[in-house]
């Protein structure tokens, strides 16, 4: 039924690896069986070739060994993903957890990768304390302590915190004081379009705008370029404000890299602003 699944939809990955399942099911329920029959003493069919036999024998034997190659090799993959996840975590729990910040940084746990493909570990800091390059060099040091960490690369992303809790709110009053003149459908677009173009002036002045591209231009490798506004959308009985980002890749980044980095960037940016109506969007050129 999965193998049909996997064919129906198109995906030969999915349908394979059901296959494979399958085959390595059936091969060992067979060896089970005449492990069974063997203890039970059940009496075996005699071949009048015994040549016949031995080489039956080996066939079963060689195709039951190639069945299991790929699945020594998949095991042994996770076993050395897990080991190198579980060295990881010990090494952040003897590090940046037991850290004291002094002036207002934070660690975000959540926002933690580990990646065994690529051989590194991304801390996430918030907060207006930077932890001293000295301290964090000593981190890497420690990574000679494992063995599975010893050639993988240790960041660390520290970023600023925002402590403005003014929130842009000009269209919603500007809405209420120009109520009786949105008579039709026109006049509203009017309004709001002449709206959205003050709030594009004057969105660099509601957000530290410059210090948040600083950061995070440090923070991301590949990114090429920011800009930032304000979206004005209505349904005629309500108007919202919606505060978005656009962020520019780099051509070299590959598709995985963009979507890893632009959720982190979004999770750090409503973080940063203390704004989750932030709404992100990334293209690349």
């Amino acid at each position: 039924c999965t193998v049909g699944f996997g064919l129906a939809i198109g995906n030969l990955s999915y349908a394979g690896g059901a296959m494979y399942l399958f085959i390595i099911n059936t091969i060992f329920i067979g060896l089970a069986t005449f492990l069974v029959i063997k203890i039970l003493r059940f009496p075996m069919v005699r071949y009048a070739n015994s040549r016949k036999r031995r080489f039956i024998g080996r066939i079963a034997s060689l195709v039951a060994l190639l069945v299991m190659v790929p699945a020594v090799y998949t095991f042994y993959k996770v076993f050395q993903k897990s080991n190198f996840e579980h060295q990881a975590r010990q090494l952040i729990d003897e590090t940046i957890e037991v850290y004291e910040f002094k002036e207002g940084g934070r660690y975000m746990e959540d926002l933690t990768e580990i990646d065994w493909e690529n051989s590194y570990i991304e801390l996430v800091c918030m907060g207006d304390e930077f932890i001293p390059e000295n301290v964090i060099n000593s981190w890497r040091n420690q990574k000679s302590k494992y063995p599975m960490l010893e050639e993988a690369q240790l960041r660390v992303i520290q970023g600023g915190r925002d402590d403005s809790e003014e929130k842009f709110r000009y269209v919603n009053e500007l809405y209420e004081a120009k109520k009786a003149e949105l008579l039709n459908k026109d006049e509203r677009i009017r309004i709001l379009e002449a709206e959205l173009a003050n709030l594009s002036r004057q969105a660099t002045q509601q957000i530290p705008f410059t210090d948040i591209s600083a950061e995070a231009r440090a923070s991301y490798e590949y990114l090429d370029g920011l800009s930032f506004y304000y979206s004005i959308r209505t349904d005629f009985s309500k108007t919202d404000t919606i505060p978005i980002f656009e962020v520019k890749w780099k051509d070299e980044a590959s598709s995985n890299q963009i979507a890893r980095d632009s959720r982190k960037l979004h999770e750090w940016l409503k973080l940063r602003l203390k704004n989750d109506a932030i709404q992100l969007k990334s293209f690349t050129y």
